[in-house]
């Protein structure tokens, strides 16, 4: 038995090319997961899709069968040429496969390393596997270790001193750019999953109002609910009033298609920071 990643992440792969690769819904990689162990020679399986990483990791007996079996899938999956994928996967087999595994799961790998989400996503990732019946003994001995070394790091360095994210990093980097002009703004949350409370709980504490924005106004209601009274809910169909009322933007959706669009600003002269 062998380990083996396929791993398309923003150091391989641009954002186009990972947004045609990510999984919309667990039912995508229900749907993945069950095909991956259809082949003979995979063991078991697990996806990690988030906005910055699309990573297969497999138990396999046969590392050569299961890496041509991934880009075949993905290709399918994608519409991507077989060729392209194949040029741009960074591909792990054995001892570097763990290796790379224990690095994702200690954020190190991370584009804003340190950050505390990942370690959660790849456990959660394993979890739907499992309860799938698509994963089991062979890949969880991998994920405790691999959560067993994260908190060794944690432990053992200031990576997590000052817990960060990359929302935020952006809400810093806004503070950096507008300085004390920032408190009373309202910055507008595109998205009210983890990343969008996420961005919203740093505006807060940046002094910020916070309109946010979904699709399901009633999850969204519930969401700044729990926030507090400075946040405010509204659906995605009112984006672009909110876009031409507001300077500040942070979008932490998972659409596959862009959302904002250039024939939704009214006017080109306003000062906007968008993230």
């Amino acid at each position: 038995m062998y380990y083996q990643v396929m791993s398309f992440s923003h150091k391989n792969c641009d954002q186009g090319m990972r947004e045609k690769l990510a999984f919309a819904n667990d039912d995508e990689k229900i749907e993945m997961l069950n095909q991956l162990v259809a082949f003979e020679f995979v063991h078991e399986a697990f996806i990690v899709s988030t906005c910055n990483r699309v990573e297969l990791v497999v138990a396999t007996r046969d590392n050569f069968a299961s890496y041509h079996a991934i880009l075949g899938l993905m290709a399918q999956k994608s519409d991507l040429n077989f060729y392209e994928l194949k040029a741009a996967v960074e591909r792990y087999d054995d001892e570097e496969a763990v290796h790379h595994v224990f690095s994702v799961v200690a954020s190190l790998e991370s584009l804003v390393v340190g950050e505390s989400q990942i370690t959660g996503q790849v456990k959660e990732a394993f979890m739907l596997s499992h309860r799938n019946e698509t994963a089991g003994r062979k890949l969880n001995r991998l994920i405790s270790y691999a959560v067993k070394c994260a908190a060794e790091v944690r432990n053992a360095t200031n990576i997590s001193q000052n817990p960060i994210s990359i929302a935020s990093v952006a809400v810093a980097q806004a503070h950096k750019i507008l300085d004390d002009n920032m408190a009373g703004m309202t910055g507008v949350v595109l998205g009210a999953g983890e990343m969008g409370v996420l961005a919203a709980k740093h505006l807060l504490r940046a002094g910020c109002d916070v309109v946010m924005l979904g699709r399901d106004l009633e999850k969204v209601e519930l969401v700044a609910h729990t926030l507090g009274e400075n946040v405010k809910s509204d659906t995605v169909d009112k984006l672009e009033k909110h876009i031409n009322r507001y300077r500040l933007l942070f979008s932490a959706t998972s659409a596959k298609e862009p959302v904002v669009t250039k024939e939704m600003i009214e006017n080109e002269s306003i000062n906007r920071l968008w993230f």
